[in-house]
């Protein structure tokens, strides 16, 4: 009987190094961006995704002081706009249902995700590209800041993906129903 090490260490074998230049890329951009990693409801752009999102159905959608009063509990002038189409709102109702802090952190945890899903979508060496992403600050101020921009990037890599299989029919109705 030949004893083999678990599957486990043989992942930790075989992308050792690139693991651990991941974990000093995630690291060495937590540290430098830490004051941007915790900001305030309104400092973030999840604020008027949330928001947006909480007025799907209404004439509040769009209305600036309603979207004020919603994030920052009181009418401030500001950059409190919408920013997305109605249909938006219809999407991301789901998490506006939560509590601002608490629907803050599932998206964030959301991005991260997506983000870590992104190598497994693109189609190109998983690992050259999850080390571009780990030291990638463009990144990492996406999730801090709370946008979408990673949602729209892993549909991108997807429909790359399928391009890359040669199947381009299938691509064209993907991004006709996204779009």
């Amino acid at each position: 009987m030949i004893l083999s090490a678990p599957k486990e260490m043989n992942v930790v074998r075989r992308y050792g190094r690139e693991i651990a230049i991941c974990a000093l890329g995630l690291i060495t951009m937590a540290v430098l961006l830490h004051g941007q990693l915790i900001s305030t409801p309104w400092q973030s752009d999840f604020s008027t995704l949330w928001a947006g999102a909480s007025f799907h159905g209404t004439l509040d959608m769009y209305n600036v002081p309603a979207m004020a009063r919603k994030i920052t509990g009181t009418v401030i002038e500001g950059r409190y706009v919408y920013p997305r189409w109605p249909y938006y709102s219809f999407l991301s109702y789901p998490i506006s249902l939560l509590p601002y802090p608490n629907a803050y952190l599932v998206w964030r945890v959301l991005s991260a995700l997506t983000l870590l899903a992104i190598p497994f979508l693109w189609p190109v060496t998983r690992s050259t590209f999850a080390i571009a992403i780990c030291w990638s600050v463009p990144a990492v101020i996406t999730i801090a800041a709370g946008q979408d921009d990673l949602f729209l990037l892993a549909f991108l890599a997807g429909a790359v993906r399928l391009l890359d299989r040669s199947e381009e029919r299938r691509v064209g109705k993907e991004c006709r129903s996204r779009w």
